[in-house]
Order: structure tokens, then C-alpha cells, then sequence
């Protein structure tokens, strides 16, 4: 890049080989990528190689890598408490991941809940998971619950 472009290559271009790398399915080499860096990683490259790992057998053990490196420089970044207690469950680590979880607890770290938006009759509506709060949350979740339900018995086979 240097010699033929003349553009010395900087963090966001190291961020995006990672990320190109890891959504080909080539996990193990944007791994490989990131330990060869001329520079010590930070945050932005051990959380690009954590968001693409996935949960393979191979891709969580780069994860779970990722993710500790990751909590070393940002012990309060929520995603990367949240992404290696699925990699805990998901390999039936319960224990472990409970615990995790309860030093999220001790240390403040909090996980912004899921938001979602809808326009209806040109207004927008904003609903977070688990949120009550809204003044029609039992309309919407008993429609929502309605379309799940027809869903269901749609792609179901008859008996």
C-alpha cells in the first residue's frame, strides 16, 4: 500500500482487514493478522476480531482470546463481557459464565438493552427489550405474539 499508493496504512485500514478477513470465514488468519500487527492491538482491532469470530468450535477459542484481550484495555465494554458469556454457554460453561456475569454486576458494567423502531401512520415508535414502559407494549407484544404464532403453524407440516 505504501510503495504503490504512497498511503501509509492506518488503523481503520488494519480494523477493515480484520473484518474482511473474519467475514470470509478465514477467522483463524485475521487471528494470525492481528498478532503479526507492527504495533501493540487496541480496543478497535481486539473488537473487530471478536465481532467475527462467531460460535465454531475454532472461532470461539479466538473469540474467548479476543475478548480477554479486549476486557485488559476496556474492563467496562459490555459486548465483550456479553460475547464470552454466549461463548461460555454455548459450550455449557454455566458456571462460568454466571460468574462473569456477576462481576459484570460488581463492576458497574451494564449491556444497553436491544432497541428497536416502527413507523406507523407517520409516527415513529421505539421499543426496548424488556421495556413496559411503552403505552401500548400489550397491544404490540399480543400482535407480535399473534404474527409468531401464524408463522409457526404455517411452516409446520400437517398431521
Amino acid at each position: 500500500m505504501s510503495d504503490i499508493y504512497r498511503i501509509e496504512p492506518g488503523l481503520e485500514h488494519y480494523v477493515s482487514i480484520v473484518n474482511l478477513l473474519g467475514r470470509a470465514g478465514r477467522v483463524k488468519e485475521a487471528e494470525e493478522f492481528v498478532r503479526s500487527l507492527p504495533f501493540e492491538p487496541d480496543r478497535a482491532i481486539w473488537g473487530a476480531l471478536l465481532g467475527v469470530c462467531g460460535l465454531s468450535e475454532t472461532g470461539a477459542e479466538i473469540a474467548k482470546h479476543a475478548a480477554r484481550k479486549l476486557l485488559e484495555l476496556d474492563p467496562m465494554n459490555a459486548p465483550a463481557h456479553v460475547v464470552l458469556c454466549n461463548i461460555y454457554a454455548a459450550r455449557g460453561l454455566h458456571m462460568a459464565g454466571q460468574k462473569l456475569r456477576k462481576e459484570m454486576g460488581l463492576k458497574g458494567v451494564r449491556k444497553a438493552p436491544g432497541c428497536s423502531w416502527i413507523q406507523l401512520n407517520g409516527r415513529v415508535h421505539v421499543f426496548k427489550s424488556g421495556d413496559k414502559l411503552h403505552q401500548q407494549a400489550d397491544e404490540v407484544l399480543s400482535l407480535l405474539f399473534g404474527i409468531s404464532d401464524k408463522s409457526c403453524k404455517s411452516i409446520s407440516p400437517r398431521l
